[in-house]
């Protein structure tokens, strides 16, 4: 069968856009029975589907594709039973709290511990967060009319109506104003509605206020909309949506995953598996562990389809960054009455990681991720909480996972050197990078990979581990601690990295006391003391990276990085990273 097109116009900029062609992508799935393609071009989004747009629909009743909200004081039939789902949601948290805490994690869910398995027959729907945030933004009362709207359409109208959408669909730009006339003229005719007002939770910039591109009247009313596109923005919001309330906060983000070039039931899987592992938090690391969390969804989604003899030889491999571009972000605030939109915020796929041909490589990605999430579940104060130190880190660290290349990851390496030291000092849990971890990340950029190979720079690395975070933990452990721990190190060769000479200077003095050190506790201590040393080869290997065109300030950040991070990994019994304390 052949392959039709539909284009999808970004109109507004935002989410409602994705959500309209995801809901609209649906629909055509559900006409046809068949897969279709999502494609982001920029300017609209393009679908591809085996849909016949000149065929007589012989099956649109099947277009009945989400419910309406029922509560106990407006119960609707055939609805969504809210309460009664509740109370499943708080019969499954009972059985979850009876098994042990290791059971009680994201790893187990994506590694599907058979013991959540068995009682899965317990869990609410998964759609149950979506009413949730319908329920509490109060909106249910303008989401429920579209709906049943649309229940109570003729076949012909509803017929009608798609032949609308086709063709308002079919070409771009979108022959919008055109459509909707024709609309508001079969709608008269018929008594039916024409518009309802644009909910933010589908229209993120649609609140009352400044919504025009030009100021024309003097009312701050809200905005309206054809009813039918608001419906098939609600069909792409439960598809696509993750609403999540703020830790210790009755405020909110829901993050919309936005789609590249993806099959949309292969989106909904991700979709759905992603939903099930990315918890509340603090603003910021949400964020950041909601990003590694879509990451690991994708890694196994790929692993899955590397493991299917069937569909291996079939698949194309491409990086995760061109099946998913990332998540749309709108925070609401809560203001006591109502919710109020206080930002809206893009968080992209990370472009660094590479296609995944193999098990074994989805294997040490997956690893990575972990580690990752591990340091990041690290960052908090000696409360729990986050300061103005944490927060910086955490946006820091938010900045890389957005960007194009690793070399973002030295600056919060560079950040996050002298704060894990505090944390060891007071004795506090904290997680380090490992060796293989920065090497397998910072090798994703070829550039690097003649830093990472270096002998010395290897050899000045351990040096400074030796002699910083190795004897930190020796400290904090009430170990004897050899020789003299140095503080400010890894600020210093930071501070003097701007100036190739200036860090010359200071790494040279650096391996003069350190060397100098060495061999003093080994003559003292008659040979119990004892450390590898810096040579002069070493240095001179440094050198020869400046002298080739590397930049003292990336040579400094990747020192301080190795230089803090531990040798190996280490991965407990269930599989994940262990913290160290």
């Amino acid at each position: 069968m052949p392959l039709y097109d539909f284009y999808i116009d970004k109109r507004s900029g935002t989410s409602a856009d994705t959500l309209l062609a995801v809901g609209f992508a649906e629909i055509l799935d559900t006409l046809s029975g068949q897969d279709v393609e999502i494609h982001d071009r920029g300017s609209h989004y393009q679908l591809r589907s085996r849909f016949d747009p000149t065929t007589i629909v012989d099956n649109i009743e099947h277009l009945n594709l989400i419910q309406p909200i029922s509560t106990d004081k407006q119960p609707i039939v055939d609805g969504f039973s809210y309460e009664q789902q509740k109370a499943q949601r708080d019969i499954y948290r009972k059985l979850l709290n009876e098994l042990p805490p290791k059971l009680r994690n994201t790893d187990a869910i994506l590694n599907q511990a058979p013991d959540l398995v068995a009682i899965a027959d317990q869990k609410p729907s998964s759609l149950l967060p979506l009413y949730l945030i319908i329920n509490q933004m109060k909106v249910a009362i303008s989401f429920n009319p579209p709906i049943i709207n649309w229940r109570n359409l003729s076949i012909q109208q509803k017929n009608t109506i798609l032949e609308l959408l086709i063709r308002l669909f079919r070409i771009t730009p979108n022959p919008y104003q055109a459509i909707v006339k024709e609309w508001q003229i079969f709608a008269k005719q018929h008594k039916l509605d024409q518009t309802m007002t644009m909910l933010q939770v589908t229209n993120p910039t649609a609140g009352k206020g400044a919504n025009r591109p030009k100021s024309n009247r003097l009312d701050i009313g809200n905005m309206e909309e054809w009813w039918v596109l608001e419906w098939i923005k609600f069909l792409g919001f439960f598809d696509l949506a993750h609403p999540q309330v703020i830790r210790d906060s009755k405020d909110r983000k829901t993050y919309i995953i936005k789609p590249k070039a993806i099959y949309f039931r292969e989106l909904r899987k991700i979709v759905d598996a992603f939903r099930e592992v990315a918890w509340s938090n603090s603003p910021v690391k949400m964020d950041v562990q909601n990003i590694l969390r879509l990451l690991q969804v994708l890694v196994k989604n790929q692993r899955n389809a590397l493991s299917n003899t069937q569909t291996h030889s079939k698949r194309k491999y491409k990086p995760p960054s061109d099946l998913i571009e990332g998540c749309e972000v709108t925070f609401y605030k809560d203001m006591g009455s109502a919710f109020a939109v206080m930002n809206i915020a893009a968080l992209n796929i990370p472009e660094w990681i590479p296609a995944i041909e193999t098990l074994a490589q989805a294997h040490q990605i997956d690893l990575v991720l972990k580690e990752h999430l591990a340091v990041v579940q690290t960052i908090r104060a000696y409360d729990g909480g986050e300061r103005s130190e944490e927060y910086s880190l955490l946006a820091c660290y938010r900045d890389f996972l957005s960007s194009r290349t690793v070399e973002p990851l030295l600056d919060f390496c560079a950040l996050y050197a002298p704060y894990l030291g505090q944390k060891i000092e007071r004795g506090e849990k904290t997680q380090r990078f490992s060796v293989p971890t920065l090497t397998e990340v910072f090798s994703m950029q070829k550039p690097l990979n003649s830093i990472i190979s270096s002998i010395g720079f290897q050899k000045i690395a351990d040096a400074i581990r030796n002699c910083t975070v190795t004897l930190q933990y020796k400290k904090a452990k009430g170990e004897r601690v050899a020789f003299e721990i140095r503080y400010g190190l890894t600020q210093e060769l930071i501070r003097r990295s701007n100036h190739t000479d200036d860090f010359i200077a200071s790494l040279t003095d650096f391996i003069a006391k350190y060397n100098t050190e060495s061999a003093q506790k080994f003559e003292t201590s008659k040979g119990v003391d004892k450390r590898s040393r810096v040579t002069q080869t070493d240095l001179d290997d440094i050198i020869a990276l400046l002298d080739v065109g590397y930049k003292s300030s990336v040579i400094a950040r990747m020192l301080v990085a190795y230089g803090s991070a531990r040798k190996e990994r280490k991965i407990n019994e269930a599989g994940s990273i262990s913290e160290e304390v």
